[in-house]
């Protein structure tokens, strides 16, 4: 049964603790027709409770994060990896500077606050930690971590923020660095008048009373403005020296947040009512750090961005469906637990308070707890209701809804209006040799071609390979692109195909829009113009491009020529296939995600012209038939046999994870069936029915080979005493894991110069 056409948008800005509480609602109960998306500028969402463990060193880093991408896949969720620069709220769009606007029906905010600084500088300064954006926080913790542990001297660690944040940072960089011969001098600095003044008193007297057992210096009454070049300025005029800041102070909102026309407060908050909804846009929502109540003010702090999740769920829910909203009353007294370095913490609930061990023990149960609902396998969701909700429902034209009949040929495309205004905002940059393009309306592109030259000629298509349409935009061309390389054409023109869902024509726009901002992207860069394409109704997105080179006849390079004694090399790592695999189910790590989008995302451009500039004798491209699919076109019908270095085959980080967990692409069984005649007899082949074969390579290793890639690199026989330059100009130009992987060998019988059937086509080393 075909998914629901998208009918709404619900756009989650901000991976913060109450929006994975609604990721995790929405994929238990699925609403057809909403779409969901997450926007965040990370992969990953740090858990601000596990962050002083981390410092300590209770926690490795990776434990204290929530995998967003592996969430969202396993959540049935869109994922956009960009940077909020604002928003449009008369024309509800999210707004990017490096891509075009994200439109949205329902819009929630959660993106969390970070620490007011007197100015910029202070956050850029090397020696000045932020706490906030964590991550950031904790680039910079690893290097003052290897500053105090070289340090020849005694260093001093100045922690601007009296609250809790402040006082948890402080006491967890003392434990450790507590067995060092120098451990760093650390002294507290608060503007207020006490430490932790929203806590009672009970607590802030514990506190008090094991930072001078820990040898900590407490400063009240003292606001930090600068960064100094031997400390940091007070607003007196004074001056206390230090060798690193620690800057913890009250949050502070985001500055687009300011220009985005939401109603806020004195400190640039949003202003929300009991429905968690902006006072002055109802289609806004915003949670936590970010946010501010107006009916039912509390402070910052992370326990109520949780409890915010579910409300805020079911009220989304709710917007989108066009319901009454139900009003969200928290709780006025709140338990806190506050961590002291060594595992002991401090807890208070109202005015009461205890401390020990056992606290800390608790803490480390519920912070230990809530992460684990978000990883993939705490938030897989079950089959999602196919039924359209009656409100969405009467929003779609009775054809887009119904069973019925879809009309075929030109009736099934996107009508002439939608596509202009999918079309007006790319910007194109034109060549002088398009003398007529789609802008022209005329029924075909017309194309100068120089008399010296030869046109080369290609065309792919695909589904998307990942949710985010500009990027997935991207990966089509540059995949599309490939061929020309691998011929050593230069890029000059592409058609776009698009197939298209029944969705409504605001979706189509939107969609067709960001899938197509991102190719022109990538042939912009490639020097090449989009000069028109085609649309037509399918039952899901798919997009492919046929694209045109300009290429002289002298030097046109097939994937037919190798040499014997020539080396190959690869200019990408292999893995895509079974990765993505991963994704699909939620398996893989959004970082090895991550990298390989990044990876599809380069270009062969330059890799192409460095391989001939090193006299390459053939070149391929690596992609949907695996690598020894397209080697073995490479020997084809020659008197030629290949030499595979196993152990040399650059692979994309989780890769072999991904293998070794079974997750295989759907063509991955076809390309090993096509590779088995060509591959030695003592070779394992993972997977096979025969098993592995004593003596022979790592099953895993051997599997990746039948992996199908997306966007991969070029393949490319250059001479051996080449060779090494090759891959070492390679990495300099971008292609970091450029690999020689093999060698080209004769399968000649020298008594009568016929193949050799005893010599293999392609043999692992």
């Amino acid at each position: 049964m075909l998914a629901p056409p998208v009918v709404k948008d619900l756009v989650l800005v901000g991976g913060g603790h109450s929006h994975v509480s609604v990721l995790k609602a929405f994929a238990m109960a699925p609403v057809a027709g909403l779409r969901v998306t997450l926007v965040s500028r990370s992969y990953q969402s740090p858990y601000s409770g596990m962050l002083p463990g981390v410092v300590a060193g209770h926690y490795q880093s990776t434990h204290a994060y929530i995998d967003l991408m592996a969430l969202s896949a396993s959540c049935g969720v869109r994922f956009i990896n960009a940077e909020v620069s604002g928003l449009n709220l008369t024309g509800r769009a999210v707004q990017f500077e490096r891509r075009p606007p994200l439109p949205f029906d329902v819009l929630s905010l959660n993106t969390g606050s970070t620490p007011q600084v007197a100015s910029k500088p202070i956050q850029d300064d090397p020696a000045v930690l932020v706490a906030k954006p964590i991550d950031q926080f904790l680039d910079k913790w690893r290097r003052l971590e290897a500053q105090i542990e070289g340090a020849s001297e005694q260093l001093k660690v100045c922690v601007v923020g009296g609250g809790a944040a402040g006082v948890e940072l402080a006491l967890a960089t003392q434990f450790r660095f507590r067995a060092l011969a120098l451990p760093p001098k650390l002294e507290i600095v608060t503007a207020g008048g006490d430490i932790l003044e929203m806590h009672n008193a009970g607590v802030r007297r514990r506190l008090r009373r094991i930072l001078n057992e820990r040898g900590i210096r407490l400063t009240t009454d003292t606001r930090v403005t600068q960064r100094s070049e031997s400390g940091v300025t007070t607003a007196a005029g004074g001056n206390i020296e230090c060798d690193a800041v620690l800057w913890v102070t009250q949050a502070a909102a985001a500055s687009w947040l300011a220009e985005s026309g939401l109603d806020s407060d004195e400190h640039g908050f949003i202003t929300i009512n009991e429905y968690l909804q902006s006072t002055s846009h109802p289609c806004v929502f915003a949670v936590g750090d970010v946010a501010t109540s107006v009916t039912q003010p509390r402070p910052k702090a992370g326990v109520f961005a949780v409890r915010q999740g579910m409300p805020l769920a079911e009220n989304l829910r709710r917007a989108a469906l066009g319901e009454p909203l139900k009003a969200f009353k928290p709780q006025r007294r709140f338990l806190s637990l506050i961590s002291t370095g060594n595992r002991y913490a401090i807890a208070s609930r109202g005015r009461w308070s205890a401390e020990g061990q056992w606290v800390w023990r608790w803490k480390d149960r519920i912070d230990q707890r809530f992460m684990h609902r978000f990883t993939p396998d705490g938030a897989m969701r079950p089959e999602p209701d196919r039924r359209l909700p009656v409100s969405f429902a009467a929003l779609m034209p009775k054809s887009a809804v119904a069973d019925g009949m879809r009309c075929g040929g030109c009736g099934g495309k996107l009508g002439a209006d939608a596509l202009s205004q999918a079309l007006r905002p790319l910007k194109i940059e034109r060549r002088h040799d398009v003398r007529s393009d789609m802008m022209s309306r005329d029924d075909a592109a017309i194309v100068a071609v120089p008399q010296d030259r030869l046109v080369a000629l290609s065309v792919d298509a695909f589904r998307p390979i990942v949710d985010d349409p500009f990027v997935f935009g991207a990966i089509a061309a540059n995949h599309c692109l490939n061929d020309l390389y691998a011929m050593g054409a230069e890029p000059q023109t592409a058609l776009a195909i698009v197939a298209l869902p029944v969705w409504p024509e605001a979706k189509l726009v939107s969609e067709l829009h960001q899938m197509l901002a991102g190719a022109v992207q990538m042939l912009s860069a490639a020097g090449a113009q989009l000069v028109g394409g085609h649309t037509s109704e399918g039952s899901e997105i798919s997009l492919g491009f046929s694209v045109t080179g300009l290429i002289d006849g002298q030097q046109v390079l097939g994937k037919r020529g190798l040499r014997a004694g020539d080396k190959l090399i690869i200019t990408k790592p292999l893995g895509t296939g079974c990765l993505f695999a991963a994704h699909m189910r939620g398996q893989a790590h959004g970082s090895a995600i991550a990298t390989a989008i990044e990876t599809m995302r380069l270009s062969n451009r330059a890799a192409s012209t460095i391989l001939r500039t090193h006299g390459a004798s053939a070149v391929t491209d690596v992609t949907g038939f695996g690598l020894v699919g397209h080697l073995a076109e490479m020997i084809r019908d020659s008197k030629l046999a290949l030499e595979l270095f196993a152990d040399s085959l650059p692979l994309l980080p989780g890769a072999l994870d991904a293998l070794a967990s079974g997750w295989y692409s759907s063509l991955h069984a076809a390309n090993q069936r096509a590779a088995m005649p060509w591959l030695s007899a003592d070779n394992a082949i993972a997977g096979s029915t025969e098993g592995t074969r004593a003596g022979a390579i790592r099953p895993v290793n051997s599997a990746i080979l039948f992996d199908p890639q997306t966007a991969g690199g070029l393949v490319g026989g250059v001479p051996a005493d080449r060779a090494a330059a090759c891959v070492d100009e390679l990495r300099a130009n971008g292609y970091s894991l450029a690999a020689v992987i093999g060698s080209v060998v004769s399968a000649v019988d020298p008594t009568t110069e016929e193949r050799d059937l005893e010599i293999a086509h392609i043999r692992l080393c």
